[in-house]
């Protein structure tokens, strides 16, 4: 979550030089070509619906990582991560038939209402689209959720990310190309930042999630996991110079409480919240 998070973190630094598209573009792409040196994914052959399903997965993580981005471009770093929390709380409750789940819910709920703009009179205000664009980029993340449990069912964690990011790749690769300044900002500092941000926000920690999920108890890591909004609210601070204000720390902690609370009451078979961004 830390590498995730100073990835970020590093990212929305070249923001003003690539964009949120062209970043996210070229981390994708950084990635897909680390992962798939390491996991190998082409030793193995798949039927056409093994192939839909990792389509599937692919286009979910592209749309989650650039809407991410997008929010990131006009938010601070705690508040975007924890919006798109959102997502996988959502699947968490509703995978459950639990009434304590209702709770979770109404505290996520409660979060997303607090850093709406109808509760702030200053200039720094949260960009409306941002908030949109985060709440996006969660449904994209619960889509990926679903798909990935699809696609593992026959194919290993490490495989289906490689995978994953080409297919990512190629999705983000129209939108990317009709950005300006795409060729122009491509010098050598610009190359090698992009690169740590792919190694720092996907290669690392997608290579780390494939033992984690397998080493975790469910519970365990749902909750461990429930404390990036955290990580991030802290590294944009200390990183980025960001302000987070009371009422924005509060909706960070309603949406954690729910995160936490929900993993704590899970059942089993419910697929762990798998690493965004």
């Amino acid at each position: 979550m830390t590498s995730i998070q100073t990835g970020a973190s590093l990212a929305k630094e070249i923001f003003p030089v690539l964009g949120a598209v062209g970043i996210s573009f070229l981390r994708i792409v950084f990635a897909a070509i680390l992962l798939i040196l390491v996991f190998r994914p082409w030793r193995k052959r798949m039927d056409r619906n093994q192939l839909q399903a990792i389509i599937l997965y692919g286009v979910s993580l592209g749309g989650m990582n650039v809407l991410f981005y997008l929010a990131l471009e006009r938010m601070p770093l705690g508040i975007t991560v924890a919006l798109e929390f959102v997502g996988p709380l959502a699947v968490s409750i509703f995978s459950s038939r639990r009434k304590i789940d209702l709770f979770w819910a109404l505290l996520a709920i409660i979060g997303i209402f607090l850093v709406m703009p109808i509760f702030h009179v200053e200039k720094s205000d949260l960009d409306p689209l941002g908030i949109l664009f985060a709440l996006a980029s969660a449904c994209f993340w619960a889509f990926y959720m679903v798909f990935g449990k699809r696609a593992r069912s026959f194919i290993s964690a490490g495989r289906l990310v490689s995978l994953g990011m080409v297919v990512a790749a190629l999705t983000l690769l129209p939108l990317y190309l009709m950005t300006e300044n795409k060729l122009e900002a491509l010098n050598f500092e610009v190359l090698q930042s992009s690169l740590c941000v792919g190694l720092l926000s996907s290669a690392i920690p997608y290579f780390l999630e494939s033992y984690v999920i397998e080493a975790l108890p469910l519970t365990t890591f749902g909750i461990l996991m429930s404390l990036e909004p955290v990580i991030a609210a802290l590294l944009g601070i200390f990183l980025l110079q960001e302000n987070i204000t009371f009422l924005q720390w509060s909706a960070i902690g309603c949406i954690i409480l729910a995160s936490m609370g929900s993993s704590l009451v899970t059942r089993r078979e419910t697929p762990p919240p798998d690493l965004p961004n």
